[in-house]
């Protein structure tokens, strides 16, 4: 039987790094290299990892997953008294990104691609993406592991940071609220799955209600308090709770 809470909904709101795609990774990867980059002279190769990385995963993890690129250069630029802009920064690590995408395969988070199906493409419920990235890295993502077709054929809306209307990224609210608009929603009647703490906090700050904004963490975010939001081990416990009869 439906959960009583689930009769309210009306449409999905889904991230896409560490929620679709096992994709943190790169986004680790061009944080630290953006690091590596702008700090110039104050490179210090004491402070390397054994990839020759001053930015580790442990730090990232702790500090910087699930926020927007400009948010990790303002905040770089502060720790390390970097002498370039936000916009510099985010520029490059946008440039290394794609490469990234690029050199090697995009995989999906294990047992995500039965559920975001069934989500995409039962009619019972309006689906829109909301991803932190741009909506070009999400179209290659799509496309690099087979499943665009799920995205164009149903006419998916796609919300990335590089969407008209979103001038702040998450934990803003603006993702979530372009997000619902697009699918005619309001964000009280929709679900969001997510799996950072900035992600939850976007989501329930636009107006999706805490037993609707669920947290499915992963290796990255998996010691994070997502008291704020409804934590679920997979995508395929959301889509018990949303089609069981």
């Amino acid at each position: 039987m439906k959960h009583e809470k689930q009769n309210q909904i009306k449409g999905i709101l889904c991230d896409i790094d560490g929620v679709i795609f096992d994709t943190e990774v790169f986004q680790y990867f061009a944080s630290a290299m953006m690091l590596n980059k702008f700090l110039g002279e104050k490179f210090d190769p004491e402070l390397m990892d054994d990839k020759g990385l001053i930015l580790t995963k442990e730090d990232y993890k702790e500090h910087y997953v699930g926020n927007s690129t400009k948010l990790i250069a303002k905040n770089l630029i502060l720790k390390y008294n970097i002498g370039s802009t936000p916009e510099e920064m985010v520029e490059y690590r946008t440039k290394v990104i794609h490469n990234l995408f690029d050199l090697y395969p995009v995989k999906m988070i294990q047992g995500a691609k039965e559920p975001i199906t069934q989500m995409i493409l039962n009619k019972e419920y309006s689906f829109a993406l909301a991803t932190g990235g741009t909506t070009t890295e999400t179209k290659k993502k799509f496309e690099k592991s087979g499943i665009l077709y799920l995205l164009e054929e149903n006419n998916i809306p796609t919300i990335g940071f590089d969407t008209k209307n979103v001038k702040n990224s998450k934990p803003a609210p603006d993702t979530y609220l372009v997000a619902a608009k697009s699918i005619n929603l309001a964000p009280e009647n929709c679900l969001s799955i997510e799996d950072t703490i900035p992600g939850v906090k976007s989501a329930l700050s636009a107006g999706v209600l805490k037993e609707n904004n669920y947290a499915v963490p992963n290796w990255w975010t998996e010691k994070k308090d997502f008291s704020i939001a409804t934590r679920v081990n997979s995508l395929q416990d959301i889509t018990r709770r949303l089609y069981e009869k």
